[in-house]
């Protein structure tokens, strides 16, 4: 019996909460140590695409992400 090969990419737009439509960031303080605490337990690598104000005010969010081998990219 030949096993197939799943391949999955995730990726996570680190912006605003809800898009553009709020100033807010709430989900990108607390949430991302939560999908990063997932990410880690289930060995999976990912990419978090942050938009230059998200990186801008929240850098150490940004290296914690680059720290934990994901790729980092830019969604501006």
């Amino acid at each position: 019996m030949m096993r197939k090969t799943i391949i999955a990419v995730f990726g996570f737009d680190m912006e605003t909460d809800i898009g553009s439509w709020t100033p807010y960031y709430e989900g990108l303080k607390y949430g991302t140590y939560k999908i990063l605490k997932v990410l880690e337990d289930k060995d999976v690598p990912s990419t978090f695409f942050f938009t230059g104000d998200s990186a801008r005010q929240y850098p150490k969010v940004v290296k914690d992400v680059a720290a934990e081998n994901h790729e980092v990219g830019c969604h501006s």
